[in-house]
């Protein structure tokens, strides 16, 4: 089992929902976030003279967690970023993580069925 985390742009939070759900992930977890990337400073053109200037705000993320098979993560994927990517900085990132095991509060149940 693997667990997908990955952070996207807020407004495209409604399409990959849709899209995702179609494609048979339609269980996820979801939180917002802030957060920047390593570049803090753009660079403007104020007539002939160049000047930086800083940016230390952070930016509006959607943060979305699905448990997934092995066999189904490259799927996964290959979704998240055909509706995402926009070949901008700040499209996101996708993390992928081995998930050893899950269990059921509720009932004490463990293992891929708790989980998927």
């Amino acid at each position: 089992m693997k667990e997908v985390e990955f952070i996207i742009r807020t407004n495209m939070y409604s399409k990959t929902k849709e899209v995702l759900s179609e494609k048979g992930f339609a269980a996820f977890t979801s939180k917002e976030i802030l957060g920047r990337g390593k570049k803090t400073s753009v660079f403007e053109i104020d007539g002939d003279e160049e000047k930086e200037i800083v940016q230390p705000t952070l930016v509006a993320k959607r943060l979305m967690v699905i448990w997934v098979d092995d066999e189904k993560c490259d799927e996964l994927i290959h979704a998240i970023i055909e509706v995402n990517q926009t070949g901008s900085p700040g499209d996101g990132k996708i993390f992928v993580s081995d998930l050893d095991d899950g269990i059921r509060i509720r009932t004490g149940e463990t293992g891929e069925d708790v989980v998927l």
